[in-house]
């Protein structure tokens, strides 16, 4: 049976990559596999030679949940329709095959991607048709008149480009492509120039034999070179390409000189260009991790590009381990062969808080710093119960196995060094040298937060983490401002002998709390009088800010030197006394209980992160929500008879 005639390998009906459709356009009909929702934006692929879509299923995997990603068969290629003739294989007619798949899909525009010959249709589609193109992300593909000009004045890049000039003979290069089962076809993908062996499997190779055997379509891809000679050739653009513009550039291309791809800048106005070490001229399928990690990058919500920072080459290469559960981020430096060291970071850290250490250490030691599950690129899983810190240290683990090591000497800081903990006490054999920076051991760290008074207030940012939703929104208000007042402080890492902080970040400090409260102070009104309002208003504001200790834990720390139980309660009976001659007695209950639990058992009062979380949410729907769910069961017991029993027996 000739190959034409087989069924499509198994890989080609993957449901994970998308489904299979063809689009009818002017003059050919096109394949194309598409993933996601249609009402999200638009993604559209453009393969290379000698690919197909499905050298672009890492992406329709990737991309799935924000975009509708498409990746079509160009003409000539696979199941799309094969003109006969060279004329019929133009740029300007695939690039308007690329304006109508957008417009046929029902977009206006796309973010769009092409590789090699795909990326050289997609700058062209960007000329010719820029308001269809929000995006541009080339891979391994320059801008076609720079590679017109290195062509006729570059030895080198001539010699590279003799497949060219090759293809342009009839009949002999599909012969021998085509040749022993596409041997040759496969040694592209299989050679070191090509795929390495684990994102290139026989399965996969079996795909690229399947399209390439179908009738005329060795012909048809061929008949792109075939038409490029003898088009006229390309006069520079008059205007810059207004569109931002990524290149992500494989630097071990053997098929085209890498200085090229900074030389595009000179027709782009908002050029971004991306090396790939250790990655060929098949970069999205060699390295695809990375190229998607750019490609997140360069299209993240705000638009920005990551720091300078981020991608300092003296801090090490980025890359991706897929572990069981999840898929990890890090940076490693150092040579391979050297003994590993592994950096674990603490909360609200990240792996490059380990950049001393990275430069320090990588001259005698692998040195690779990862991304806690939930952090920056690493997945971050829904469930609570995905971040306990067993399954950290599984992680870790796992992560010692998947670098290929036995041991390691691990370092680990804060919560990072809590985990770092537990996987040397649970697999002692993968770590040879435990270093810890901050952090007790377990029990020790329990006897003291539970135990000890002066230790009891570092519990804090555990209990204000446990309310839904407003440790989010705290941090990430104002353009993260908490972040520069968690580092640039003096128990921080910010400059004492410089001011303490700047004016701008002062103004914010001081608007934060004013905006938190003021629906605090509304909010206690609906419940009680005007004054009593006030009071709760004026009170959190001075004990809160104003204060760096707050009054509640002075009171706190009161009853705990006097332990006299008639002086705890005394207090208590007097907040219960002045609430309910302010406000229902449902609500002055509701304070009582609140309190005696925030001033005898912790420090910063949890009715303080209550209020913080209403006045996140002010709606009263939410607010009655929260008070139904998470006060009501905890006060029934506190029901207005037994509050009262309890009174008459004290």
């Amino acid at each position: 049976m000739n190959r034409d005639k087989k069924p499509p390998p198994k890989k080609w009906t993957d449901h994970s990559l998308g489904t299979h459709g063809f689009l009818q356009l002017k003059e050919v009909k096109l394949h194309y596999v598409a993933n996601g929702d249609e009402y999200k934006p638009l993604m559209l692929l453009l393969h290379g030679f000698p690919e197909c879509w499905y050298s672009w299923r890492h992406q329709l995997k990737e991309f799935r949940k924000s975009y509708r990603v498409v990746a079509i068969d160009q003409r000539g290629y696979s199941l799309s329709d094969k003109p006969k003739g060279r004329r019929h294989y133009t740029k300007e007619k695939l690039s308007s095959d690329v304006a109508e798949v957008i417009e046929a899909l029902g977009y206006n525009e796309c973010v769009l991607v092409g590789h090699d010959w795909g990326a050289i249709i997609a700058w062209v589609t960007a000329e010719r048709f820029p308001e269809k193109v929000s995006n541009l992300i080339i891979m391994n593909c320059p801008h076609p008149v720079v590679f017109q000009e290195h062509l006729f004045t570059n030895f080198s890049q001539v010699r590279k480009s003799w497949y060219i000039f090759y293809f342009q003979i009839p009949y002999l290069p599909e012969y021998v492509l085509a040749k022993n089962d596409f041997e040759a076809l496969s040694n592209m993908f299989t050679s070191k120039a090509g795929v390495r062996k684990e994102n290139m499997d026989p399965e996969d190779i079996e795909i690229y034999k399947y399209v390439f055997a179908q009738k005329g379509a060795l012909t048809g891809a061929i008949n792109y070179y075939r038409a490029s000679v003898y088009e006229k050739p390309l006069q520079p653009p008059k205007d810059s390409l207004k569109m931002p513009v990524l290149i992500i550039w494989g630097s071990k291309d053997i098929y085209l000189e890498k200085e090229m791809a900074d030389a595009c800048g000179k027709f782009v106005s908002n050029l971004s260009v991306k090396y790939v070490d250790n990655a060929t001229h098949f970069v999205q399928l060699d390295q695809p991790d990375v190229v998607n990690n750019l490609m997140w990058q360069f299209l993240n919500r705000d638009g920005k590009p990551p720091p300078k920072k981020w991608n300092d080459p003296t801090l090490g290469e980025h890359g991706f381990l897929q572990l069981k559960e999840i898929k990890l981020h890090y940076v490693a430096s150092g040579d391979e062969d050297k003994p590993l060291m592994l950096f674990i970071h603490g909360l609200l850290d990240c792996w490059y808080t380990w950049r001393y250490q990275i430069r320090e250490f990588s001259k005698n030691y692998r040195v690779v710093a990862i991304n806690l599950r939930g952090y920056s690129l690493s997945d971050c899983p829904k469930e609570k119960s995905s971040y306990t810190l067993l399954k950290n240290s599984a992680d870790v683990v796992e992560v010692i196995e998947a670098l290929g090591y036995k041991d390691c000497t691990l370092v680990g800081y804060s919560y990072g060094a809590a985990i770092a903990m537990i996987a040397a006490f649970q697999c002692p054999e993968k770590v040879s040298k435990l270093v810890i920076f901050n952090t007790a051991v377990y029990p020790a760290y329990k006897k003291h937060m539970f135990n000890e008074l002066a230790d009891v207030r570092f519990m804090s940012p555990h209990l204000y983490a446990a309310v839904p939703y407003s440790a989010e929104f705290m941090l990430s208000f104002h353009d993260f401002t908490s972040f520069k007042y968690i580092f640039w402080t003096e128990n921080g890492t910010y400059n004492t002998s410089a001011p303490f902080i700047n004016m701008s970040l002062n103004l914010s400090l001081f608007i934060l709390p004013l905006f938190l409260l003021f629906p605090i102070h509304l909010s206690s009104s609906s419940f009680s009088s005007f004054p009593y309002s006030s009071f709760l208003f004026l009170f959190f504001f001075f004990s809160l800010f104003i204060f760096p200790l707050p009054l509640f834990l002075l009171f706190s720390i009161l009853s705990f030197l006097f332990s006299s139980s008639f002086f705890s309660f005394f207090l208590l009976f007097s907040i219960h006394l002045s609430s309910s001659s302010f406000s229902s007695f449902l609500y002055s209950s509701f304070l009582f209980l609140f309190f005696f639990f925030s001033l005898f058992i912790f420090p910063l009062p949890l009715f303080l992160l209550f209020s913080i979380h209403l006045s996140s949410f002010s709606s009263f729907l939410y607010s009655s929500f929260l008070f139904y769910f998470f006060i009501h069961p905890s006060s029934s017991s506190f029901s207005s008879c037994y509050y009262h029993h309890l009174q008459v027996s004290k």
